[in-house]
């Protein structure tokens, strides 16, 4: 092209103008401007400053840039050569932007205002807008600034999430603080072009349901750029922390005295109270103060019977606040006060007594002369008992308790056993209880020793035949060694006095191996062990009780200690003696069967001895032995013989002498028998065995071969 299609001559007005969110720079001095020749391939020489006459001016709202001077006739670009022999020239216009004063960023920010961005002519006709419009960039988000305060309330007031936000002071960029009490939809009070490209999230963290300490909160502003395409303006989080103080009530109560029976008003022991966090006052910029009331752990309607420490519970409204509560008194060392209660000092005495006797248990008691409180020192209150003439204190009752029991006869108690007695005290129907005295005796309880009978049960070990019936009570025998007080933790009582009770009747328990209680025994061929127990007595009239005694047994076989006595069964040894009436050299071995008690059984006689010793028959028993004839066949045999041993007396048995037990690793109380076989030679049967050196058939019957050899 060899000219303009358009006449643009020097007067032609470029303007680029910026977005509301841009400012141009303050001075039209910052507006840079070039030319660049065309070449014929269609690319630009490098940029020159432009001639003189080209000048750019600012609009006053610094919102539009306006450059003339520039010839668009004589320097249009075109792809041949001109006239002049060039291509043709461009206008550069460079120049910066800041973004607007109070615009918090954002993404895709747009840099132009392409509606109003073109060429216009000198009489201000807009010739074309600039193509390719839409240019935006990322603009960097704001600084943000957040302070908060501590808050202060009283206990029972509660601060929300949003109240905590609400008192916050956040600042974004170089804008005014936030307005607070406007919100997000309102941008806290901010032009709306100021945030049209970011979202702006104030939260809290700390608050709960429980606000009756301090806790810490924060508050947390974030803004962070609208979402769109490209690189990404980074976020902006800033955050603060602060307390919630919770001032809490001091209450003071003061210690009041009473007499025992009289009841308490409360009223007369409350002083006031402050309210406080740590060693703060409640300021009057707070307001009032919620109302307190006030519940005791004693009813005002009910007289204490002993100095009394009153707990005081604080509710405001229906809420229980006694946990949050500092309380002391006007000595400043505890949180409850203390009702004093004068009250009687009582003692009591321990006693000794026999077994059967009776106890008047209100002799037990005595009275001191004052009635005092329980504390010590200058909170000590007293009072007398008497003037010496008059008694000025109210009567004493008393009642006896044994364990969860009453006692019925306090006036002739009778106990069977050291028993501790619970006394109580009452005053005008109040209970008095009873004190302690500086050693720390209890006197409210006091012990009656019942000393006991001990006895020995001696017993001793018996020998008997076998198949005797022993009655074992006729073994027994019983002697009173002494009284006492049972129990071994009781040292250093009371002495006793009177005569010792006479003990009348004794009832006893036997058992066998098998804890079967029996009263006689039938004598096997064993030996049989026995436990005794006493299992009870009286005095007089008086069931005294079982099993209390030890039982100590003179025993003479060194038997285990896991029984009392032991019953022995008798046994003896058993001879058998042999005479051979032959030649000695058919003698051979003998069987002999024995028959009763442990029988039958089979002993053999070798041939080399005369006699035999059967050990162990049991005494009380007969015994048949026989001789076995078929197998000393050539002997004509003795007919059977009986034997028995007996060594019982008309009682059926016998006692050890202690001084001279048997060893107990030998048979309990033997004795000794013996029986003779004789045997003869039969001669008619000499031909038929000889010890094995010459054995002959025999096929006729008793015939005359004669031995040979030996």
């Amino acid at each position: 092209m060899n000219s303009a299609n358009i006449d643009l001559g020097s007067t032609t007005e470029v303007r680029d103008a910026v977005s509301p969110y841009f400012d141009l720079p303050a001075n039209a001095s910052e507006i840079k401007l070039y030319t660049a020749a065309a070449k014929a391939d269609g690319s630009f020489e490098n940029k020159v400053s432009a001639p003189s006459e080209v000048k750019a001016t600012i609009s006053s709202d610094h919102k539009t840039v306006s450059v003339t001077g520039f010839d668009f006739n004589a320097n249009f670009v075109s792809t041949t050569k001109k006239t002049d022999g060039t291509y043709g020239k461009k206008l550069i216009i460079e120049f910066p932007i800041e973004p607007k004063t109070g615009f918090l960023g954002g993404n895709g920010v747009p840099t132009n205002d392409d509606a109003n961005a073109g060429i216009y002519l000198n009489n201000g006709d807009l010739v074309e807008n600039f193509p390719n419009g839409g240019a935006s960039t990322n603009v960097d988000i704001a600084d943000v600034t957040v302070d908060v305060t501590d808050k202060n309330i009283y206990l029972s007031q509660t601060v929300s999430a949003e109240d905590l936000v609400k008192d916050a002071e956040i600042t974004i960029g170089d804008n005014d603080p936030l307005d607070m009490t406007k919100g997000k939809a309102e941008g806290y009070g901010l032009a709306s072009w100021k945030y049209d490209f970011v979202d702006i999230e104030i939260t809290s963290s700390g608050t709960s349901s429980d606000q009756t300490n301090d806790f810490d909160y924060t508050v947390t502003c974030t803004v962070k750029p609208k979402p769109s395409t490209g690189a990404t303006a980074a976020g902006n989080t800033k955050y603060a922390s602060g307390k919630v103080n919770v001032f809490k009530p001091v209450v003071t109560f003061q210690d009041s005295t009473i007499y025992l029976g009289t009841t308490p008003t409360f009223s007369n022991n409350y002083v006031d109270v402050v309210w406080k966090h740590g060693d703060t006052k409640a300021s009057e910029s707070m307001g009032a103060a919620p109302e307190l009331t006030y519940s005791y752990s004693w009813l005002e309607t009910a007289a204490p019977t002993d100095c009394t420490d009153v707990n005081v519970g604080v509710a405001i409204g229906q809420n229980d606040v006694t946990s949050h509560v500092t309380f002391t008194d006007t000595r400043e060392d505890e949180y409850e006060f203390t009702v004093h209660v004068v009250k009687p000092v009582i003692t009591s005495e321990d006693i000794t007594i026999y077994l059967s006797n009776t106890v008047d248990l209100n002799g037990q008691m005595t009275e001191a002369g004052n009635w005092v409180c329980g504390h010590t020192g200058s909170e000590q209150k007293s009072l007398s008992a008497n003037n010496g003439v008059t008694r000025l204190a109210p009567t004493i009752d008393y009642t006896f308790m044994v364990g969860s029991t009453p006692v019925s006869t306090a006036t002739a108690y009778q106990p069977l056993g050291c028993t501790e007695i619970k006394a109580t005290a009452t005053v005008n129907g109040k209970n008095a209880p009873i004190s302690t005295n500086t050693a720390g005796k209890d006197y409210s309880t006091f012990q009656i020793h019942v000393l006991k009978p001990a006895f020995t049960v001696t017993c001793t070990d018996l020998w008997a035949d076998y198949g005797t019936n022993v009655t074992l009570a006729n073994h027994l025998n019983t002697t009173v060694t002494g009284w006492s007080d049972s129990i071994a933790e009781h040292t250093g009582i009371p002495i006793v006095t009177g005569s010792a009770p006479t003990v009348f009747t004794y009832t006893y328990e036997v058992k066998d191996v098998g804890e079967n209680v029996v009263a006689t025994h039938m004598v096997t061929e064993n030996d049989a062990d026995f436990t005794v127990e006493l299992a009870s007595f009286k005095i007089g009239d008086l069931d005294c009780g079982t099993r209390w005694s030890e039982v100590t047994a003179n025993k003479v076989d060194g038997a285990d200690s896991n029984h009392n006595f032991t019953i022995h069964t008798n046994k003896f040894d058993l001879t058998i003696h042999k005479t051979w009436n032959g030649a000695a050299v058919y003698k051979q071995d003998a069987i002999f069967t024995v028959s009763g008690g442990r029988g039958p059984f089979q002993v053999v006689l070798p041939a080399g001895q005369d006699s035999i010793v059967i050990k162990g028959l049991l005494c009380g028993q007969a015994y048949t032995v026989t001789e076995d004839s078929n197998w000393t066949w050539r002997w004509e045999a003795t007919a059977e013989q009986s034997v028995n041993c007996e060594f019982c007396d008309n009682d059926g048995h016998h006692d050890v002498n202690p001084a001279n037990p048997h060893d107990p690793n030998t048979p309990d109380k033997h004795g000794s028998n013996a029986i003779t076989f004789e045997n003869i030679l039969n001669r008619l049967k000499t031909k038929w065995f000889d010890f094995c050196t010459l054995v002959m058939e025999n096929i006729f019957g008793v015939g005359s071969f004669e031995r040979r050899g030996n």
